[in-house]
């Protein structure tokens, strides 16, 4: 007696939906190992300005206010960089380096200060951002 199966028929197949979940969860895990792989950093053509801005805050020689506590050069360029070690992975512009860095506090939203030799006080990240605009000037990209 033959039987109307064929032996291939016996096999079994799983149900759509679950090939469907492996393929999802296959596609999940690439795009979650992927978003490791392409962290934003910044790039030479960023990082040459960013060393340049904390230069300018080290040899400014100016009183900086973080806090309500003043603080001189040297200082705020070392808790300036600690920052910058720590949001590098997110920084990939001079300005986004301004922003994260030496703009306020992250703890307190209180803005970071700068004091000249005449005792005005000016807003760190609007003295930060007028020297990186010189800065690019001097290095002809001002198109940046």
């Amino acid at each position: 007696m033959q039987s109307d199966h064929n032996l291939t028929d016996n096999r079994y197949q799983p149900p759509a939906s679950y090939l469907l979940r492996i393929g999802f969860l296959g596609l999940l895990l690439v795009c979650l190992t992927m978003t490791g792989v392409s962290r934003a950093e910044p790039n030479d053509e960023a990082e040459t300005p960013i060393q340049h801005l904390l230069n300018y805050v080290r040899q400014s020689d100016l009183v900086f206010v973080r806090n309500s506590s003043d603080h001189d050069s040297t200082e705020a360029a070392k808790h300036i960089s600690e920052k910058y070690a720590h949001f590098k992975d997110d920084i990939v512009t001079p300005e986004e380096f301004i922003e994260l860095c030496a703009s306020k506090s992250l703890l307190t939203g209180k803005v970071y200060l700068v004091i000249d030799k005449q005792g005005r006080e000016f807003a760190t990240r609007d003295w930060l951002l007028t020297e990186l605009a010189a800065y690019r000037i001097r290095n002809g990209k001002v198109d940046q």
